[in-house]
């Protein structure tokens, strides 16, 4: 879905838009080093902070994420996940540092450079897949495609909608659909203009277990064929051990820990990690 600028008050929706790559051409701004190629970044924060009056939601965040790569930002209600999600899609505008996609700034307060949601190609799934209830699931699809023609729009529609397993409800509205349906025609939406980053906040949230077993390793194989950057929220530690390339524990609005998930059980480097990961030995390494 195409976002409008002003669009905040709608976060119910998939996001979709496109980043302009010759506007507010801007160095990055002050943060980390990366220790990638700056030109093998798809997504590259640098010392992002947001804050709803007095309390820091996020606070000096700074994380590079490369093409094809999943990271997953995990912690404890309140640490700032969905945040950190809102800001890389616009729908939230960062109080201080700067984010990049494909190295086009798209927020930099300090510069003045803010790109809106709809100019961002950045698809969002949301926890509750805000389909709208008055289109089926082939018009919920197309409606994330209004710069092609009708004809255009249907192929593109329909071939989503087999990517993900489900073309043959194409005529079925959301309330004619199962949760876990309705989450495949939600991530059709969101991949359907082609996003640079596709961002997940706890999609499987609503589903039950074996359901959501099932579909995040449909949506893991899913990723990986097509070669999809993405960003994907969760408070689930199974979940996120087998979705994410990468890891990011968050505590309070600011990174505890980012590594390989196997990194988490073998040198948990904060007394933190190794309690939000249930290891009992936290009390004696850290008193």
């Amino acid at each position: 879905m195409i976002l409008d600028a002003d669009a905040n008050a709608n976060a119910n929706a998939s996001v979709s838009a496109t980043a302009d790559p010759d506007a507010n051409t801007l160095p990055l701004g002050k943060g980390k080093k990366s220790h990638h190629k700056e030109g093998a970044i798809c997504l590259a924060l640098r010392g992002v902070t947001k804050r709803f009056g007095e309390v820091a939601a996020i606070e000096d965040i700074s994380l590079d994420v490369e093409p094809g790569e999943v990271v997953v930002l995990l912690g404890p209600s309140g640490s700032g996940k969905t945040t950190l999600l809102r800001l890389i899609a616009g729908l939230e505008r960062p109080d201080a540092g700067s984010i990049a996609l494909n190295g086009n700034p798209v927020a930099d307060p300090e510069h003045g450079v803010w790109v809106p949601p709809e100019r961002r190609r950045v698809g969002f799934v949301f926890q509750d897949y805000a389909l709208f209830p008055h289109m089926t699931a082939w018009q919920n699809v197309a409606f994330a495609l209004p710069h092609l023609s009708r004809r255009e729009r249907r192929a593109q529609a329909q071939a989503m909608l087999e990517q993900v397993g489900v073309s043959h409800l194409a005529r079925r509205y959301p309330h004619e659909l199962s949760g876990g349906e309705q989450q495949r025609v939600a991530l059709a939406r969101a991949l359907a203009p082609r996003p640079r980053v596709l961002l997940l906040d706890e999609p499987f949230s609503h589903l039950d277990r074996g359901l959501r077993v099932r579909l995040r390793a449909e949506l893991k194989g899913l990723l990986q064929r097509l070669g999809i950057t993405a960003v994907f929220v969760t408070h689930d530690q199974e979940e996120a051990f087998e979705m994410g390339d990468r890891l990011v524990v968050l505590h309070r609005g600011r990174i505890e820990q980012i590594g390989p998930p196997c990194e988490f059980l073998q040198t948990p480097k904060t007394r933190f990690v190794e309690e939000f990961f249930g290891f009992r030995s936290a009390e004696v390494r850290w008193h």
